[in-house]
Order: structure tokens, then sequence, then C-alpha cells
């Protein structure tokens, strides 16, 4: 059983440069939420933004990042009736950036922020 996950994070403010991809505690989804394995990422102007603190919310360092992914659910949390194991996803901002660790191996809200 995967326990980790390995995500894109930063420790200081600056270019594409400062990501580093860290080790983190994966948790299983809560009620609601998805797991996904990411296959394609994409660094968007809002992710350059964030990564400078020139975003419209300002990051906790350290801080994750990702808004445009796709991949394949791999687990599904309690009350999920949209999306099966196995579907093919995509993400769009369409929540806080600093909501998700989308850049990473696999993601799911229930990444811990630890």
């Amino acid at each position: 059983m995967v326990t980790t996950t390995r995500i894109y994070q930063f420790h200081q403010y600056g270019n594409p440069e400062v990501l580093q991809l860290d080790t983190v505690p994966l948790l299983e989804p809560n009620s609601g939420e998805v797991r996904v394995r990411v296959q394609a990422m994409s660094l968007n102007r809002a992710d350059l933004l964030w990564m400078a603190n020139n975003y419209l919310e300002t990051p906790e360092l350290p801080s994750r990042l990702g808004n445009e992914i796709a991949g394949v659910v791999e687990a599904v949390g309690a009350k999920v009736t949209e999306f099966e194991v196995g579907d093919r996803v995509s993400s769009i901002p369409a929540f806080s950036i600093s909501d998700y660790a989308n850049f990473g191996e696999i993601i799911s809200p229930a990444i811990s922020h630890s």
C-alpha cells in the first residue's frame, strides 16, 4: 500500500528553480474527494505569480501549487457519485490556488499539509 507521494513545493519565493520535489504522507480521500494519479501537468501564469509571491493570495511556505493537471482517478471518497476509479479527469482552476497540491505523482485534497 502506498503511504507517501511526491509533490512539488517551494520553500522560498522565486522562479521555477525554487520548486522542490518533496515526499509527503498520502491519506485516503475524505467524503466528496477523489485521488488522482497525475499523467500531465501545466505550469501556468498563476503558478508563476504564486511562486514569486505576486498573486492575489500570499503563499504560506512551504507552499504547494498546481492548478492544471490531467490523470486517472485511483480512489474515491464516500459520497462521490460523479467519478469512478479508472476515470480520466482534468483539473482547471475553480478553487483557491493554495487548496490543492496538484503537481506531483498522486494528488488529492487528502494529501497531508505537513
